[in-house]
């Protein structure tokens, strides 16, 4: 047996290798491939500004959420200073009624007496 010298394809080499494409074929999983790339590269610029909407979304939420919170806190303040004030009057007009009530008793003893005195000087 003779051995030749030309190259043999040797058993190692990697098997996905594609064997020689023509050229028409070529060109059409480039073009393929390039149109698939532009889809992505499309998807990928949509996501981006979808991201972009919602990130300014979320800021105006948050700026909004922001200064609702601040009126909330400041509301309870006022309201907390009105509960007070509230409490206050409340007692001051109690205070107040019972004052009253306790002329009114006066008055009526003083009225009793003066009946009393003028009944004895009769």
């Amino acid at each position: 047996m003779l051995k030749s010298k030309s190259p043999t394809p040797s058993k190692t080499a990697a098997p996905d290798v594609p064997e020689k494409i023509p050229a028409v074929d070529w060109e059409k999983e480039i073009k393929a491939k390039t149109e698939e790339l532009d889809e992505v590269k499309e998807k990928l610029q949509q996501e981006q500004d979808e991201k972009q909407k919602l990130q300014k979304q979320l800021e105006t939420i948050s700026s909004s959420q922001s200064e609702a919170s601040k009126r909330l806190a400041r509301a309870q303040e006022i309201s907390e200073k009105l509960r007070d004030e509230n409490k206050k009057k409340t007692e001051h007009i109690e205070k107040l009624e019972r004052s009253i009530s306790q002329m009114e008793d006066r008055i009526r003893n003083l009225e009793i007496r003066g009946k009393w005195e003028n009944d004895d000087s009769i």
